[in-house]
């Protein structure tokens, strides 16, 4: 959580209507980010989500053992049980002036929905699926 939250943040749901919109969005950046290949520190928009999926697919990250919670989504969007909406939706806020700083093509990071962002987008990149609109529970600083 960010230490602006509190009792008078202001959660929406919007819409992320275009593949921007998501691949924009600023990743984890963790020990197992770095450590699984996702995140690869080396220039600007390192942690922007279209490019963790561009490395997910260089380093055939679904195929590992530790990426089976990722693969279990990967499966169930690519057959229809999954959807991006509802009670599915993913988080997202305002990015951080650092995050910003390294990643200036970012507006707002993921905050939950890493485990059903990354797989949907790699489907979409795969040409397995057409990329379709998510919801977003969206607050602002």
């Amino acid at each position: 959580m960010r230490d602006w939250f509190g009792d008078a943040t202001r959660w929406c749901v919007m819409s992320l209507d275009t593949a921007s919109d998501l691949t924009n969005l600023v990743f984890l950046e963790s020990g197992w980010t770095k450590r699984e290949g996702l995140i690869i520190p080396d220039g600007k928009n390192y942690r922007l989500l279209g490019r963790v999926v561009e490395n997910a697919i260089l380093e055939n990250y679904l195929a590992r053992p530790s990426a089976k919670k990722h693969k279990d989504y990967y499966d169930k969007l690519a057959n229809g049980s999954l959807r991006i909406e509802g009670e599915d939706r993913v988080a997202i806020c305002s990015a951080e002036e650092s995050e910003i700083r390294s990643n200036p093509d970012a507006q707002y990071y993921l905050l939950d929905g890493v485990g059903r962002c990354l797989p949907y987008l790699i489907l979409v990149a795969e040409h397995k699926r057409e990329f379709e609109p998510i919801e977003a529970f969206c607050v602002s600083r």
